[in-house]
């Protein structure tokens, strides 16, 4: 009886050591991913570099969240980058988030107020948990890894450069003005010919009635 039960005990330890590590192992099973953000400034370049908040919310509570949910993301030079805290994941499935801009309290600036899905995918792998993130503008069926944000900066006074005016045309040539023509258009030599013509024909008539008479 005594051997039986030393057995037992024997068995019953070996099954103990054999469990532990697969629960340690299930445990340590895992995966961290940082969700990644962009935002770009587009316009004139501010003077200095400038601060933009974003936040990541979970669509539903039971979705895991990083440690902070809000990512100050500086813009130096036109762009700047940041990664939210990492979020772990032990279980696999698909887990949904929002990623939103908070409204933009800088003078000038106009900000991007897209909206993004992101989806991250934790799947098991060889010994450890896989996943991959990718986003989608809200309004767009387009997938991408990066939540990216554009923002317009107009520096104070600044006014935007005048369209160029067309050059202004000369009026059409105007036609030469013409006065009226009133009157006969004859020459005075024409005049004077006919003048001289009737003057001679009157003097052949008078010589012609002289000679009648003087016979």
């Amino acid at each position: 009886m005594q051997k039986i039960c030393s057995r037992a005990a024997a068995l019953a330890a070996a099954l103990f050591l054999l469990l532990v590590p697969l629960a340690v192992r299930a445990e340590d099973t895992k995966a961290a991913v940082q969700i990644p953000v962009t935002v770009k400034l587009e316009g004139d370049m501010p003077s200095s570099d400038l601060a933009f908040t974003v936040t990541l919310a979970a669509k539903t509570a039971s979705d895991p969240m990083p440690e902070a949910s809000s990512l100050e993301i500086k813009v130096h030079n036109g762009e700047g980058s940041g990664s939210f805290a990492p979020i772990t994941y032990t279980i696999p499935g698909d887990y949904h988030y929002t990623v939103v801009q908070k409204p933009c309290t800088q003078s000038g600036v106009k900000c991007d107020n897209a909206l993004y899905e992101v989806t991250v995918r934790v799947v098991n792998g060889d010994s450890d948990l896989c996943a991959e993130v990718f986003a989608r503008k809200s309004g767009t069926d387009c997938k991408t890894g990066v939540v990216s944000f554009v923002n317009c900066y107009r520096a104070p006074g600044a006014t935007a450069a005048p369209s160029p005016t067309a050059a202004p045309t000369s009026p059409p040539p105007q036609p030469a003005h013409r006065a009226p023509q009133t009157g006969d258009n004859s020459t005075p030599l024409l005049w004077g010919a006919l003048a001289i013509l009737s003057a001679a024909v009157m003097a052949v008539l008078i010589i012609r009635a002289r000679r009648k008479a003087g016979k």
